[in-house]
């Protein structure tokens, strides 16, 4: 037997801290994240049976899914960028329509975990995007933090702390 998981999102009126609507997303939703168009990004990993997993896309009252195992995901101008755990991928989504454009391994990761976009890497000539992934490995001794290029080259890594899941930049 399998839990009932929730579908809903809820969109809160910041004025008066009501409920303005609710959108059903998809079984289990994850991760939430509002582009600089005004789209709404949505992970939804399933029931881990027979829901499956899917990213759901909202622009206004017009919506998009895909099916695609997805656990985290961040947002650039023009690219949403995916993260598979266990299957250890790392997907370019674009849309018009919502689709996958690249794929990259992650297999040399235990348990790729979270992902922020580093949006020019001054220090690679050439390179501009990169990213940063945690790793959580066994979920219970210190993860590592990788850091790549936009080829998915690493250019570096760090031992963190237990479960790296949260990245947090400050402007100079």
């Amino acid at each position: 037997l399998y839990p009932e998981y929730d579908s809903t999102l809820s969109v809160l009126d910041l004025r008066t801290f009501t409920v303005a609507r609710t959108l059903t997303v998809g079984c289990n939703p994850q991760r939430v994240v509002a582009d600089g168009k005004g789209r709404l990004w949505v992970t939804c990993t399933g029931d881990y049976a027979m829901r499956l997993p899917k990213v759901v896309l909202f622009h206004g009252t017009e919506r998009e899914e895909l099916q695609l195992a997805c656990d985290n995901l961040c947002v650039t101008d023009s690219d949403a960028w995916v993260l598979d755990t266990w299957g250890k991928h790392l997907y370019r989504l674009q849309t018009d329509p919502l689709r996958v454009v690249e794929t990259f391994s992650l297999a040399g990761l235990a348990a790729p975990y979270a992902i922020t976009v580093i949006p020019s890497l001054p220090f690679r000539e050439g390179v501009g995007v990169g990213f940063i992934i945690s790793d959580a490995g066994d979920f219970v001794a210190p993860g590592t933090v990788h850091v790549y290029d936009r080829r998915m080259n690493e250019l570096w890594s760090v031992r963190a702390g237990d479960i790296p899941c949260a990245f947090c930049f400050r402007q100079r």
